[in-house]
This record gives structure tokens, C-alpha cells and sequence, in this order.
């Protein structure tokens, strides 16, 4: 279970401004904005519709402040850090680059229309209910010197309340290491891939070696990650199958003919 805070996004080239002008005393020095027009004074724009930049194409627009804790499959968006998650992955398996992946963007995922940024939340103890006293709840205290024996465990158990989770002490999730997670890769993505390299029509524009061989590289990361054996006799058969699971069939005998170029891609990155 994850816990995360409700967001809306917006295009960056509808993201709104005002003109904030810097104020300056009669020492000329810097006081703060005003909205108001100073001849010759420097300004800047503020956004009047959207909070802060998450990548060059989006801003974060809206935040709710509630908390919610959820859990299934979500989708990364690919808009804030978890972009830079990924590529660390793909660059870990293929060169062992190490790249800096903390960012101040957010960690957003999603379902549908619903988006969300992870957030890490400090618990707090539940309030006391009216008329009750302070020993009714354990400590924080008490909770670290716990020693619990058969003397003492029903009237603990008692008092272990569930801890609420507090919104006020809650703050952006930097990378996708900050929650338990585990990354799954769709099939049916792995079979639109797979389908983007067959057929391509004379006039589109064809890939370069270097661009092939690094989509050849990420297919067979794609491909390991979900537990295929590009070397396992039979592995064709398996992966056509799963592509007509996901009703997006590509031929056994296409796939037999990506294999090679897979491993032989790989083969070459490794050396490199």
C-alpha cells in the first residue's frame, strides 16, 4: 500500500501568467514583489494557473492535501522522476552507468484519469477520544522500550491502536526506491513494441544501427524483466502466445527472427 496525494496536470503552453515587478526602496534595495508597474524596475513572470514545472511539456496544476492509501497496479506516467527510475534501470542493464535519480519533480503514477504523487508520511498517534485518559494509547516512547511477555499481552494488544498517517507531515517521494514497489511491464506493450519493429512502410524513416541496436537492447530488458528466456528453447512459441492473449498477435516466425538480432545487440553493448 502506497500513500499518495490526488494531482492535476497541465500543458505547459497553457500554463497562465502575471507580471510581478521587484520593489525596491529608496536605497534600491530588494523589498519584494508587487503586482504594480515600476518604470525600469525587473520583473518576473509568476504562474497564475499551475504550481511548478514536473518536465518541459507539463506542470503540476493541483495538489489535494488529503492522504490516500492505495494498492493494485498503477501506471507510471513518465512525466516526473519516475522517468529518471526507469532509465537508470535500463542503463544499469545494459552499461552499469550510475545515474542520479532524486528528484524535486515528484514520483506520479496512474490509473485511468486518476493521477497521483507518492508521498512519504510520518505517523501520528490517533486522538484521544473525549473523556478518556493518556495511558489509553501507547506511547511513542513506550512502543521503542517495549517489552512485552504472557503477564502484559492482552492488555498491549488492547492499546495498540491502528497509527494514523498525518497529511500535515507528509512530503514528496523523491524516486521510486522511497516505496515498496515492484516494477511489471505489460505484455500487450511488449507486443506494441515488438510490432513498431515489423512492417515498417518505405517511406518512414528508418532507424539508424545505433538507434536499433538500442531498442533491440531495451526489448531484450523488456523481455527479461518479465521472465523470458530469449535463450530457452521453445521461447518463440511463448512469446507469440502472449501476445494473442493480449489479442495483438505477432507471428511465431517474426519473433524467431527478432531473436537473434536481440542477443547479437546485447552481445555487442556488453563489449562495448
Amino acid at each position: 500500500m502506497q500513500e499518495q496525494k490526488k494531482v492535476t496536470f497541465i500543458k505547459t503552453e497553457d500554463v497562465e501568467y502575471k507580471i510581478k515587478y521587484l520593489r525596491l526602496s529608496e536605497g534600491k534595495m530588494f523589498t519584494g514583489y508587487t503586482e504594480e508597474a515600476i518604470d525600469g524596475a525587473q520583473y518576473s513572470n509568476s504562474p497564475i494557473n499551475a504550481k511548478y514545472q514536473v518536465s518541459k511539456d507539463y506542470w503540476l496544476q493541483k495538489i489535494e492535501s488529503k492522504l490516500h492509501t492505495i494498492n493494485g497496479k498503477w501506471d507510471l506516467t513518465m512525466i516526473g522522476a519516475e522517468r529518471l527510475d526507469i532509465e537508470h534501470q535500463y542503463h544499469q542493464e545494459t552499461s552499469g552507468i550510475e545515474l542520479n535519480t532524486q528528484s524535486h519533480s515528484g514520483v506520479y503514477v496512474q490509473q485511468g484519469s486518476l493521477i497521483f504523487q507518492l508521498h512519504i508520511c510520518f505517523e501520528s498517534d490517533p486522538p484521544l477520544v473525549s473523556g478518556s485518559q493518556s495511558d489509553d494509547y501507547i506511547s511513542d516512547e513506550e512502543r521503542r522500550n517495549l517489552k512485552i511477555d504472557e503477564s502484559n499481552i492482552d492488555s498491549i494488544l488492547k492499546r495498540m491502536r491502528p497509527r494514523r498517517l498525518n497529511p500535515e507531515q507528509s512530503y514528496p517521494a523523491k524516486s521510486l526506491g522511497e516505496q515498496d514497489h515492484v516494477l511489471m511491464v505489460r505484455s500487450s506493450e511488449v507486443t506494441r513494441f515488438i510490432q513498431s519493429l515489423e512492417g515498417t512502410p518505405q517511406e518512414a524513416k528508418r532507424l539508424h544501427d545505433k538507434e536499433r541496436t538500442t531498442f533491440l537492447v531495451l526489448l531484450g530488458s523488456i523481455l527479461k524483466k518479465v521472465n523470458f528466456d530469449i535463450n530457452e528453447r521453445g521461447i518463440s512459441g511463448k512469446i507469440q502466445r502472449a501476445t494473442e492473449s493480449n489479442n495483438t498477435p505477432v507471428s511465431e516466425e517474426k519473433i524467431r527472427t527478432l531473436l537473434p538480432d536481440i542477443k547479437d545487440a546485447i552481445e555487442r553493448k556488453l563489449k562495448e
